[in-house]
């Protein structure tokens, strides 16, 4: 599972949106991906529904 997400990490962060010129801005980046993810992206072992919406 730890090596899926990296996988899903690198590729939908590091490698689109990245490099960031801060520890600061690549910190803030890193924040706001781990929030999209848990509530907003869907998630296919899940019914491709979001977290957020499948915990409701």
């Amino acid at each position: 599972m730890a090596e899926s997400l990296n996988g899903t990490f690198k590729a939908e962060l590091i490698k689109l949106h990245g490099p960031w010129r801060t520890r600061d801005a690549t910190e803030i980046a890193i924040i706001e991906w781990i929030d999209w993810y848990n509530a907003v992206r869907l998630h296919g072992k899940i019914g491709d529904v979001p977290p957020a919406e499948h915990e409701a």
